[in-house]
């Protein structure tokens, strides 16, 4: 199973510290560490295996301070 994420703004999520996807049982998880305001966003995650590809989406709403202020 392969499973990708990116912000509907274009930008691909890279697996790795600060992004976690998984895929399991028909669940596709996305896991952010350190999660900041700008962080906030739609996202739209695929996954594709042998049987074909499927998508799902969510918005991530943060309320607080940028890290940067």
């Amino acid at each position: 199973m392969c499973l990708t994420c990116r912000y509907l703004e274009g930008e691909e999520l890279t697996h790795g510290r600060k992004y976690h996807m998984t895929y399991h049982d028909q669940f596709a998880s996305l896991f952010i560490s350190e999660l900041d305001v700008e962080d906030a966003g739609k996202v739209k995650c695929k996954a594709v295996n042998e049987h074909g590809e499927v998508f799902t989406a969510a918005r991530i709403s943060v309320e607080g301070r940028s890290r940067s202020s």
